[in-house]
């Protein structure tokens, strides 16, 4: 796990913890309380996805509550707000119900 944020200087600087999840796989606690929570294998991989989704959308910036890399092909982001009841991401595109949305 060390050896993954080495080359991270940003991602240490917000880490509060690193945390064993069932002695099989990790997630990180940041400063900000967010959690990361990372696969049990392939870590590289979902280092790699997260330094690209942060570098595009600036994950780490915002009021995350949760980033979820355990699925190799989909990860998941819980919005800070939506815990507390919020509407989620201020600039996310409002979803599109009913004929001609796009899905």
């Amino acid at each position: 796990m060390l050896a993954h944020l080495e080359n991270r200087p940003a991602l240490r600087a917000r880490l509060a913890a690193l945390v064993r999840v069932n002695a099989r796989r990790w997630a990180l606690r940041l400063k900000d309380g967010a959690v990361i929570a990372l696969p049990a294998t392939d870590l590289a991989g979902a280092f790699v996805r997260l330094d690209r989704a942060d570098g595009a959308w600036s994950l780490l910036d915002r009021p995350i509550a949760r980033i979820d890399l355990r699925d190799p092909h989909h990860f998941g982001v819980l919005p800070g707000d939506v815990l507390a009841g919020g509407p989620g991401l201020p600039d996310a595109r409002p979803a599109r119900v009913g004929a001609g949305a796009d899905v």
